[in-house]
């Protein structure tokens, strides 16, 4: 037999440190009388003693044919030999039965020797008290056997006890084809906790029971407790199958207490070794429980094989179970475990391509350097050694003892069960002789080392409690597999201890952990500086769906460090107690896509870059108590995608050293950017929002989807470099208790690709130098193009010079023509500028101040500088050329030239008409009736005296006044045009109105001298103005509803009097065409006018007549005070008039008599007017600024009308046009319209 199992060598050992502990583990095994237990339950071991064998003479015998019977006493030899002679043989057909018999030999023959096809049996029999008479076979010759069979011999054994003590004596020996030995204990009774020998070798090279060349052996004992086979020589063996060879054991323990031995092995295709439930127990340094060689096979069902320290002397370098060789397997079943008390001692090592398969209860090793399981190497063809455990526990307690191994291009495949290194069974907190520190130290729970070495773990509950003991290891080019389970480091008590749940180091190295039967891999580790996922040297871990938790100080969930490391992380979560949650350094990098990482403990950063690396996030969250991402040396980048963030510090980008950049995609973030001295820190936004400030940062950069909202002043200005480029928007926070902020950066850049960038400024659009946030451009330059925004800050607005300052150079800083404009302008102004309205002004942006010297705000260097005016520059008038100007007015809000011309508008509709336009005329003169003779006698030559009525025929027409009751209506029509004298706004208006008027009136009173007429009316209007300015054009709409009394006294002398009132309710729309934009909606206004006429009618002959005439008239208008849509406060000062008119009117009338005697009559006239304003216009408050507007005072006008009644003046219709015209600026304003009226009379 050859071993090289000696390769599983982990590390020198020191014996004298361990040996007290085993001196308290084992007892001698022949101070008791009873099989080791082997540690099936605790997992112990415990002590055996070894009965002894008394010798006995007698001859040896040999038969070849027929059969002959022995029966001997207990204890007594029956037959012996002391030479080469076999104490009984049994060859050809020869049968041999020896029944209590004692076969000793001294020499070198055999106890029992069959060959050919001859048989031996020996029996033990009951003693008939309890007890039993065993048969027994004692050899103490070199070479001798106990029981040999061979050519195909058989022996029966049935309770039979075999000794040999010489060097190479084996008990049983079965060698050759048809070859058997069937050693039967099990009918053999003893007491309970008494155990017996079955076989007992005792030289070095000894075998307990040997088959070779397809000889068979058959073990079968009471039970492992109490049926045993021991070898004590250096070299010995209690089985050994070489060949072909087969043995079986059933219900018996191996003791192999010799060196560099095994207690069982298999060597060669078709050899094999199959135990159930029994025990393999061996005692020797560089042995081996089970071991299998060149394409042998052990199977083991049920028991254990069990290597440990013997007498209290420590044990090293002897593994459980060891197979070496390619087609070599060693099958574990049926709660089958191995255990190993020495040092460097695996529980199972695969070597050569060779296979373990275990499926048993457990593998357990208690001593330095002592792996539960080793895949080692391959069989150099590419056939790789492995190590398959399912459903079993794997459990070290020693320093450097890992769970599980695979190196050397083995493969290590873990389902289920338990792994756990560090483990204490039965030692207290005390650890027995380790020292608590020492238990599970640097042993790792499982390892995957070396190119080609692959480990899989899948739902496997892995546990290490030492110092240094990482969940699961892979370097020098191994790669692990670790799906669903758990993995934890650093239990109590060693909370303190470091470990790594997982750890790859050197390229080609990785682990990857992903989905089990139902759940990801949860990775915990509870040591200091004990990272959930570590990848270093260019090691790489890629997790999917893994749970990573980490409560350690230190202790990050994922730290990448060495150029090409990498941590992988897909669907998963990690979660920190007490450090940042991703970590990098010196390269590394770490890519997660959809995890969540949480950071808690107090300073804990999201992502902690050490030195240089890079950390890519897409997807998940990132939460951390501390910065989201701090870097303290090296250059270290973030590219986060789509993640949700939460800081608690306040911090998204802290550098505390080096650079540290934030790359952010999709995202909201809230913080600020934040670089410490010379530390540079840069931030990017793509389709990003961040709300935060900028402190000494070196590069802001605001892509044309993102936004940076800005909640204190902020600083870019780390290098003389340093610069924000913005192609999205900025917003400045509104300030706070007064407080305006700063953006200072040594270099702006806006837009890019030819799209210009936005910032929004707080602005109290007021006057010169009123407080503003500010873009300030420290030494560098502003490029680009940027569109300032301004948000009012109840500003109401205010005439300027060099205005409000927004952008500020400064140490030389310097800013191009085009850098900057107002990027939210309420409207284009006339000459081409974007303005911004306040109250009842408008600014608009410029570079420079308006002279040449220091600037309001002192500041002699500001030819770079930008300013917010509300100056008129180069006004133009619509469709005219550039108005020359002197000192610059203000610019006034478009909608000032609406609001100035507003109760102008309603004006127009509250006058009252004159009467002759009211009612059409009243007065008639009665035509005389055509000349009769009376006087017909000719004696008096036609002459004589009329009487009185004839006399009175003869008058040429009498007036006549129309009265009695009636009703009438008319329609007025307007067109209007302004230019009025005064106006603040410069506006000039146009008008369209008309009136619908009905009214009723009656006699009240009638005298020798007139008639007195009252009335009452309605009336309903509407009036549309259009008005035009440089400052902005709009139109007002406005429809009024009332009504009123009429008292007309009409003189028989043809003097009249009226008086007439009214008052209306008006609503108007008033809209800004340069504005594009309703300014209110539905506003109401209330109107009430009176008027006083008084005229006096001259007939000039019996068809003409000539009125002088002259009106009063007091209009009084009101509207609803207002706020527009830009927070202008509108409000009318003044709405009153007082017009005076002086008219004469030239009349021709005439009336007529039809067939029927029905009186129709017909006048005509003209007139002439002159009117004047007494009062000083209208004044309309616009935020707190006054705008006048009056027409001019003096007006002439010139009108024709008429009126014709028919059917004794109970019908009429009656009309006027009129025109009148500024008599200051002829035909600049004017008016023309007219009246068509109808009356009925009852």
């Amino acid at each position: 037999m050859q071993s090289d199992y000696k390769e599983i060598r982990i590390r020198s050992f020191d014996a004298s440190a361990v040996n007290s502990l085993k001196k308290a583990l084992l007892s001698s095994v022949y101070n008791h009388r009873y099989i080791l237990a082997a540690a099936v339950t605790v997992l112990l071991p415990s002590t055996q003693a070894f009965a002894q064998c008394a010798p006995a003479p007698d001859a040896p015998v040999s038969i070849a044919s027929g059969s002959c019977t022995d029966s001997g006493m207990p204890g007594t030899p029956t037959r012996s030999s002391n030479d080469s002679t076999d104490v009984v043989g049994a060859s050809g057909t020869g049968v041999y039965t020896g029944n209590v018999v004692g076969l000793e030999a001294s020499g070198t023959g055999a106890g029992a020797h069959a060959s050919g096809d001859g048989t031996i049996n020996l029996n033990g029999a009951p003693d008939g008290s309890g007890g039993y008479n065993t048969a027994y076979v004692n050899t103490t010759g070199a070479g001798s056997y106990g029981l040999y069979a061979d050519g195909g011999g058989q022996i029966n054994g049935n309770g039979v006890l075999v000794s040999t003590s010489g060097d190479g004596s084996h008990g049983i020996y079965a060698t050759g084809a048809g070859s058997d030995v069937n050693a039967d204990f099990s009918g053999v009774t003893l007491p309970p906790n008494v155990g017996q020998q079955i076989v007992v070798t005792g030289g070095n090279n000894a075998y307990g029971a040997y088959a070779a060349n397809g000889g068979t052996v058959e073990i079968t004992g009471i039970n492992a407790l109490q049926s045993s086979i021991s070898t004590s020589g250096m070299g010995s063996s209690a089985f050994v199958a070489e060949s072909g060879g087969q043995i079986t054991l059933t219900g018996v323990s191996g003791f192999v207490s010799g060196e560099d031995t095994a207690g069982a092995f298999v060597s060669g295709a078709g050899s094999t070794i199959v135990t159930n439930a029994s025990y393999i127990n061996t005692y020797g340094n560089n042995s081996a429980g089970m071991s299998v060689a060149d394409g042998g096979a052990a199977t083991i069902h049920g028991g254990a094989v069990v290597t440990g320290n013997y007498h209290g002397t420590l044990i090293s370098n002897s593994v459980a179970l060891l197979a070496q060789g390619t087609g070599s397997k060693i099958t574990i079943d049926q709660g089958g475990s191995v255990t190993t008390y020495g040092a460097a001692s695996a529980g199972a090592v695969a070597q050569g391509g060779a296979f373990i398969d275990f499926k048993g209860y457990g593998v357990f090793t208690y001593e330095t350097g002592s792996t539960g399981a080793i895949a080692d190497g391959t069989d150099g063809n590419g056939t790789a050694s492995k190590v398959a455990i399912s459903n079993a526990i794997v459990r070290t307690t020693g320093p450097s003892s890992a769970g599980v191994r695979a190196t050397g291009g083995g493969t290590m495949s873990v389902i289920g069960g338990e792994i756990t290194t560090g483990y204490k069974p039965g030692f207290g907190t005390s650890g027995g002789h380790y020292l608590a520190s020492e238990i599970g130290k640097e042993s790792n729970g499982a390892e995957a080392i070396g190119a080609g070495s692959t480990l899989t773990i899948t739902d496997n509950k892995l546990t290490t409690t030492g110092d240094g003991a990482i969940g699961v290891a892979a370097n020098a080019g191994g790669t692990a597999t670790v799906a669903g389970g758990t993995i934890m480091t650093g239990g109590a008590p060693t909370a303190n201890f470091t470990a790594d749940g997982v750890r790859v180091t050197g390229p080609g190295s990785s682990v990857t952990l992903t989905n089990g039967a139902k759940d990801g891999t949860a990775v915990t580790t509870l040591g200091v500086n004990a990272m959930g996922l570590h990848a270093m040297q260019s090691g790489v871990v890629d997790a999917t769906n893994a749970t990573v938790n980490t409560s350690g100080a230190g202790a990050f969930g994922a730290l990448s460090e060495g150029a090409n490391s990498n941590v992988k992380m897909t669907a998963s979560s990690v979660t920190t107690q007490a450090a940042s949650g991703l970590s990098v350094n010196a390269g590394g990098q770490i890519n997660t896509t959809d995890t969540a990482v949480t950071a808690n403990g107090t300073g804990s950063s999201g992502i902690l870059g050490t030195g240089d690396g890079t950390v890519m996030m897409a997807g998940g969250s990132l939460s951390a108590t501390g910065d989201l991402i701090t870097g303290t040396a090296g250059n270290v980048v973030a590219n986060l995608t789509g993640v949700a963030p939460t800081t608690g510090s306040g911090i998204v980008v802290h550098a505390v050293g080096g650079t540290t950049s934030g790359n952010f995609t999709d995202m909201a973030l809230t913080g600020n950017v934040v670089g410490e001295g010379t530390a540079r820190a840069n931030a990017t936004l793509n389709r990003s929002t961040l709300t935060g400030a900028a402190l000494n940062a070196d590069n802001m950069t605001v892509d044309v989807t993102s936004t940076w909202n800005m909640i204190a002043s902020s600083t870019v200005n780390n290098t003389a470099g340093s610069s924000t480029e913005n192609a999205g928007l900025i917003v400045f926070a509104p300030p706070v208790n007064g407080a305006y902020k700063t953006l200072t950066t040594s270099n702006f850049v806006g837009g890019a690709g030819g799209a210009a960038g936005t910032v929004v400024l707080n602005t109290y659009l007021g006057g010169d130098a009123s407080p503003s946030d500010q873009i300030v451009i420290d030494g560098g330059t502003a490029t680009g193009q940027t569109g300032l925004v301004i948000n009012n800050i109840n500003g109401t607005g205010a005439p300027t010079t060099d205005g409000i300052k927004v952008v500020n150079a400064i140490n030389g800083g310097t800013t191009t023509t085009s850098a900057f404009f107002l990027g939210n302008g309420d409207y284009v102004t006339n000459d081409g500028q974007n303005a911004k309205i306040a109250g009842a002004y408008a600014y608009t942006l410029h570079r420079s101040p308006t002279s040449s010297g220091t600037d309001v705000y002192g500041d002699s260097y500001a030819a770079d500088d930008w300013y917010l005016r509300s100056v008129l520059t180069n006004p133009v008038v619509p469709g005219g050329p550039v108005v020359p100007t002197g000192p610059q007015p203000p610019r006034y809000h478009p909608g000032v030239p609406v609001y100035e011309t507003y109760p102008n508008a309603l004006q127009v509709l509250n006058r009252l008409p004159t009467l002759a336009q009211r009612t059409g005329n009243r007065y008639w003169r009665e035509q005389a009736p055509a000349q009769t003779v009376f006087c017909k006698d000719p004696a008096q030559n036609f002459k004589c005296t009329p009487t009185q009525d004839q006399n009175a025929y003869y008058q040429d027409g009498a007036t006549t006044l129309v009265g009695g009751t009636g009703v009438w209506g008319r329609i007025e029509g307007l067109h209007g045009r302004q230019q009025p004298d005064v106006t603040t706004s410069q506006s000039d208006y146009d008008y369209d109105m008309w009136k619908l008027q009905a009214g009723i009136d009656g006699q009240l009173y009638e005298s020798d001298a007139g008639k007195l007429i009252g009335g009452v009316t309605v009336h309903y209007g509407q009036v549309s103005t259009d008005i035009s300015s440089i400052f902005g054009n709009g139109n007002i709409d406005t429809t009024g509803y009332g009504f009123g009394g009429t008292l007309t006294w009409y003189g028989n002398n043809g003097f009249y009097l009226d008086a007439q009132g009214q008052v209306t309710w008006y609503d108007s729309d008033l809209y800004s065409d340069t504005l594009r934009q309703g300014l209110a909606d539905g506003n109401d206004g209330f109107g009430y006018a009176l008027s006083l006429e008084a005229g006096k009618r001259i007939g000039l002959n019996e068809n003409w007549t000539l009125t002088p005439q002259a009106q009063l008239i007091w209009s009084s208008v009101d509207f609803d005070s207002f706020t527009d849509p830009y927070g202008a406060r509108v409000s009318l000062d003044k709405g009153d008039s007082l017009k005076g008119r002086l008219g004469l009117a030239l009349g021709h009338e005439r009336s007529w008599k039809d067939a029927e005697g029905q009186t129709s009559r017909a006048q005509v006239y003209g007139i002439v007017n002159l009117t004047n304003e007494f009062l000083d216009g209208t004044r309309v408050d616009v935020s707190g600024t006054k705008f006048d507007s009056r027409a001019d005072r003096v007006t002439g006008g010139i009108g024709f009308g008429g009126t014709y009644s028919w059917n004794n003046d109970k019908y009429a219709i009656y009309g006027e046009l009129s025109a009148d015209t500024s008599l200051k600026n002829f035909a600049d304003s004017y008016e023309v319209g007219g009246t068509l009226g109808l009356r009925v009379k009852f």
